[in-house]
């Protein structure tokens, strides 16, 4: 009897591991189940969510621009060296761009209260762009990205000068002027691409503007730009084209260029893709200097350092600045002298009907 109770004993014991067991298992199972499902539920409703929202066409867009806000206080608790990143964006379809902004600057910005601003790009891209924060705009400048990394400018701008007090705001952005992409592929193949926008745009500007014989750029509020920007650092006008030629800048130096050291002179030059040949007057004011035939090589820019006194041609009551150029292209006069178009039966077009 003893033997019988201690053999129903082990079975009940064995069933019960058994049906242990068999639970943990269903248990699991039930588990992986329901992981499952919501797996499928959210992808589903990613799904959903992304017909519902079509992804913006980026192949125009030459212009971002990232608003900040609370700046009093989100400023305030900011490091020298500390940055902030702009979301990431596209444009002229060229992806994973982004800003990273300094605003109490970085270990090598050495200008008091100014920022700092970069473009992230990743590799194989070359990019002309202008940064901006607030109404300040940097020169162009064109950098070509080896790997994944930030160009941009350690000493940018005077933050507190462009900041919004009313809204608290900051607006900081960037304007593409022209953008290249590289891809490599395996064996030896790159892949070359150009925004269509920009190639568009400058051909069609340089035929629009091919009889513009003047430019004239109205620098507002100059009193508090000349005390806002140190020497040695220019506003510069948007890109332009004139008489034929395209892709011009002008760069104006409120308290002269680096070096100067006559007070109260400003400097003013024009820069120009190498290879032109201009004869131009540059004015600031009523100070006329000019004209004068320029040759333009490499990307240095033409002008004098020292071109007149800012003060004297301020006039009491107006806050606005004119300044500019005027221009002969004497390449362009040569050609509109040619006023016959010659055709050849040796042109590829020519048929007999």
């Amino acid at each position: 009897m003893t033997f019988k109770v201690e053999q129903l004993s082990y079975k009940i014991h064995d069933n019960d591991e058994k049906h242990k067991k068999l639970l943990t298992s269903a248990t699991s199972e039930a588990q992986a189940l329901h992981r499952r499902i919501v797996a499928l539920k959210e992808k589903n409703s990613q799904r959903e969510n992304s017909k519902a929202t079509k992804p913006l066409d980026d192949t125009w867009m030459r212009s971002f621009e990232w608003q900040i806000d609370k700046c009093s206080t989100r400023f305030s608790s900011t490091v020298k060296n500390e940055s902030i990143w702009s979301p990431e964006f596209s444009m002229l379809g060229f992806k994973n761009l982004q800003l990273e902004f300094f605003a109490k600057g970085r270990e090598s910005t050495w200008q008091e209260g100014f920022c700092s601003l970069f473009l992230w790009c990743p590799a194989g891209m070359r990019v002309k762009y202008q940064l901006r924060v607030g109404e300040y705009t940097a020169a162009p400048d064109e950098d070509q990205y080896v790997s994944r990394m930030g160009h941009g400018h350690s000493n940018f701008c005077l933050l507190e000068a462009q900041i919004n007090k009313e809204t608290d705001t900051l607006i900081v952005g960037i304007d593409i002027l022209n953008i290249f992409g590289i891809q490599e592929l395996p064996g030896g193949i790159k892949l070359h691409t150009t925004a269509a926008e920009g190639l568009i745009e400058k051909e069609a500007n340089i035929l629009r503007l091919r009889e513009v014989d003047c430019v004239e750029w109205k620098i507002t509020k100059i009193r508090k730009r000349q005390k806002e920007i140190p020497q040695g650092f220019a506003l510069c006008s948007p890109v332009f084209s004139a008489a034929g030629v395209s892709e011009m800048l002008l760069e104006f130096y409120p308290n002269g260029i680096a070096g100067s050291t006559k007070e109260g002179l400003c400097g003013f030059y024009m820069r120009r893709p190498s290879g032109t040949s201009l004869i131009v007057t540059l004015f600031v004011g009523g100070s006329h200097k000019g004209p004068i035939k320029t040759e333009f090589d490499g990307n240095a820019a033409k002008g004098l350092p020292e071109f007149c006194m800012l003060s004297e041609q301020i006039i009491d009551g107006q806050e606005d600045l004119l300044v500019g150029i005027k221009l002969r292209n004497p390449t362009l006069e040569s050609e509109d002298k040619n006023l016959t178009l010659n055709l050849s039966s040796e042109d590829s077009s020519f048929g007999i009907q």
